[in-house]
């Protein structure tokens, strides 16, 4: 076989040559590849930055209020002093040349619970690159009244997941249930123990558990009118703010009814629990009326 001044023949330089040309197509594979990789990420990234960022200027009522007031398909995010807008040909504000571009903005959802849905399109997959043509992000968000008719609303959060949203000032929000001693709320507010309040506190309505499947030993109160005729009910002065009040004494009634009378160990002071003094009122009530009704008969016995 013959071979060239290296020592080569035609057959093994033509394998070597193929060869290196394989290394070079794997190269070229390997370099697409990442440029492929690299540039999801930046869009990743920059959908991910974009959705921060308006989630952050959703947080704020007023500005969320200025986007979703009158449409539930808004055309652009107003932060106050530029806009994220939405459509064929304007790409989301400043985020690196990933390609990204909002193509809409849609509000879904009944009050108070509401969802921004953003979807997002990755024009460099025209161009070969890796990855989804579309995206979609969504924002929860608290609102009030109905989508394109909206009189309140601020953002939540970026995922589908509920979390704390700061409003203005030092209110703070959350949309769904807030377990305190308890891993599974199952109301707005689920409270395991005492809540202390040095306020008012305003309810259109409190609800006391009393289901007789929850109960035995279920007996008659006696002697309730006995026991609500030795109360004493006073009117004084709070020593802390000199507020004038009415009520009972705590130390006076646990005489009589020590069940409605508590001791707080964290304040060193006894309460009375008025709502439990209800039962005895009405036994006694009723125990008066027999009394009332016996006079009645004997009464009308004498005027025969």
């Amino acid at each position: 076989m013959k071979k060239n001044n290296r020592g080569f023949s035609l057959v093994e330089l033509m394998m070597i040559l193929g060869a290196l040309g394989g290394v070079s197509l794997l190269v070229m594979n390997l370099s697409k590849q990442t440029i492929k990789s690299s540039a999801k990420l930046q869009f990743d990234t920059d959908v991910t930055l974009t959705t921060n960022e308006i989630n952050g200027i959703l947080s704020d009522p007023a500005k969320c209020l200025a986007t979703l007031q009158t449409t539930a398909t808004p055309a652009s995010i107003n932060n106050g002093k530029y806009y994220i807008t939405s459509s064929a040909s304007a790409p989301a504000q400043g985020y690196g040349n990933s390609g990204l571009m909002i193509t809409s903005y849609t509000l879904t959802g009944t009050a108070p619970d509401g969802v921004l849905t953003i979807l997002y399109q990755n024009k460099n997959i025209l161009k070969g690159s890796s990855g989804a043509a579309n995206i979609s992000k969504k924002i929860n968000l608290y609102i009030e009244g109905s989508p394109g008719a909206i009189t309140k609303c601020r953002a939540s959060s970026t995922s589908t997941t509920d979390i704390w949203s700061h409003g203005t000032g030092n209110d703070i929000f959350y949309l769904g249930e807030v377990g305190i001693g308890t891993t599974s709320p199952g109301y707005k507010l689920d409270v395991t123990g005492d809540i202390k309040s040095s306020g008012v506190i305003y309810t259109t309505s409190l609800q006391y558990t009393s289901d007789k499947r929850l109960k035995k030993n279920i007996a008659p109160i006696e002697n309730a009118l006995e026991k609500v005729s030795s109360l004493r009910g006073v009117r004084f002065s709070w020593k802390s703010n000199n507020t004038k009040d009415v009520g009972f004494i705590a130390q006076e009634v646990k005489k009589q009814i020590p069940e409605i009378v508590k001791y707080d160990v964290n304040r060193d002071v006894s309460t009375v629990d008025y709502a439990r003094l209800v039962p005895f009122l009405v036994e006694a009530i009723k125990t008066q009326q027999e009394e009332i009704n016996k006079l009645k008969n004997k009464i009308n016995e004498m005027q025969r």
